[in-house]
């Protein structure tokens, strides 16, 4: 599981316009969500489908944070598979694209409160 949390409160406080940011910063922070889960999708290897077919991406916004997160939970002959595949490192680390991703969320929060 990849799982990233951005505080924007303090942009929000400084610019004085947090009515006005939020909705750009989530849109923005969900778009880059979107590709790293598009880039997990892409490179998860498929022998069942069982293990594609288990990853998500959701977000969601609690107070001045905004939350993401993509999973994946398949399960296979009783144990967590996904992990397994996971440890296995290299191609078959499919949320190694999420961790490459941080800078890209910082960009897109810094871009959508410049605008």
């Amino acid at each position: 599981m990849f799982r990233i949390w951005l505080d924007d409160h303090q942009w929000n406080l400084t610019l004085n316009r947090h009515e006005q940011v939020h909705p750009l910063v989530r849109e923005a922070l969900n778009l880059v969500l979107a590709e790293g889960f598009a880039q997990t999708q892409a490179i998860t290897h498929v022998i069942t489908g069982n293990l594609k077919a288990s990853g998500s991406s959701k977000s969601s916004v609690h107070g001045d944070e905004w939350h993401g997160e993509v999973t994946y939970d398949a399960v296979h002959h009783g144990s967590g598979y996904a992990g397994y595949e996971q440890r296995r490192g290299g191609e078959h680390d499919f949320l190694a694209p999420m961790e490459a991703m941080d800078s890209m969320f910082e960009e897109a929060m810094f871009a959508s409160v410049k605008s």
